[in-house]
């Protein structure tokens, strides 16, 4: 068995539809790894709604979120994939440049218009 998923259900497949959880540590991994993982989980939620409210004054690229919620460029970035699934937030289509020159999308909450 996989150090990455739980041991297999004991039901058939068939019966029941088994999915396999998103798992943030390994069996194996030491005490220390785990409690860093259940942090994890509680960051990416916090991140997550600190993202939001910096949209709630307006729209923005990662820089702009970034310093608008105290959160790093890099932070900010990870979250908004997931943010955008969830239909949390949508591009604008618009880019603008970022402290280092570059394009970066600009987002705003999905229930703006």
């Amino acid at each position: 068995m996989s150090d990455y998923y739980p041991d297999p259900p004991l039901f058939s497949a068939a019966r029941m539809a088994y999915r396999q959880p998103k798992v943030l540590a390994r069996r194996s991994d030491r005490p220390t790894s785990v409690a860093a993982a259940a942090d994890a989980g509680e960051l990416l939620h916090e991140h997550e709604r600190l993202i939001l409210d910096a949209l709630a004054a307006g729209p923005g690229n990662k820089d702009e979120l970034a310093s608008r919620c105290g959160l790093t460029e890099q932070q900010v970035i990870r979250r908004m994939a997931r943010l955008e699934r969830t239909g949390r937030v949508v591009d604008t289509g618009t880019t603008r440049r970022t402290t280092s020159g570059r394009m970066a999308v600009v987002w705003r909450r999905a229930t703006q218009r």
